[in-house]
């Protein structure tokens, strides 16, 4: 059946995760400049944001979740990650080759969100995506995903140019969470999908 994307957590942290109507989210972020990052201001910003996520129980989190205008993504799962000044790139022969393995050209995933609390709605991913990035000392990297993940990272990817998911749910595919775990069963009916989870991690010299 589809795979559940984010958890609501606890809210202990100084800093809030910021809600749907809050205009940071609504915003298309700046790219980080080098200062920021030799600085080590993007290093800072990082650490809260790890901060945040851990305290909300979340899997990922965008930047502008807590009302700054970056981009900057920080992922938990599979394992930790952070990705600053993030840009999708084409790569039709992967494209094609996910869409092969995923029996189409989209996924469909069950998605929830820190900033939109209670809900939880179908999208349609792409089954592939190669993403160009830097790391936290300014390096340049490629990272090629597939499957789940690469649904996992388009959502949080979507927060930096202002785009919820809740945007890309179609009429009838979205619920409050309790609802949705009672009628799990039914409403998953027919979403089998063939991907797992995966990626590569190359270094763009």
């Amino acid at each position: 059946k589809a795979t559940m994307l984010g958890v609501l957590g606890r809210r202990g942290s100084a800093r809030r995760v910021v809600r749907m109507g809050h205009r940071a989210l609504r915003e298309k972020c700046r790219a980080v400049g080098r200062d920021e990052i030799e600085r080590g201001e993007t290093a800072a910003l990082v650490e809260e944001m790890k901060h945040v996520m851990e305290e909300y129980e979340g899997a990922g989190l965008a930047a502008p979740q807590i009302g700054e205008n970056v981009r900057v993504v920080v992922v938990g799962v599979p394992y930790s990650a952070v990705f600053v000044n993030p840009v999708v790139r084409q790569n039709k022969r992967l494209e094609a080759e996910a869409e092969h393995m995923a029996g189409g050209k989209h996924i469909c995933l069950w998605e929830a969100c820190l900033s939109v609390p209670g809900l939880i709605g179908k999208v349609k991913r792409r089954p592939f995506m190669e993403m160009a990035y830097q790391d936290l000392t300014g390096k340049h990297c490629l990272l090629r995903a597939t499957g789940h993940y690469a649904g996992f990272l388009q959502h949080e990817l979507d927060h930096l140019d202002g785009v919820l998911y809740v945007d890309k749910v179609q009429a009838g595919d979205l619920f409050f969470q309790e609802e949705f775990q009672e009628r799990e069963a039914e409403v998953c009916f027919g979403d089998s999908q063939r991907c797992e989870w995966g990626e590569c991690v190359l270094n763009v010299q």
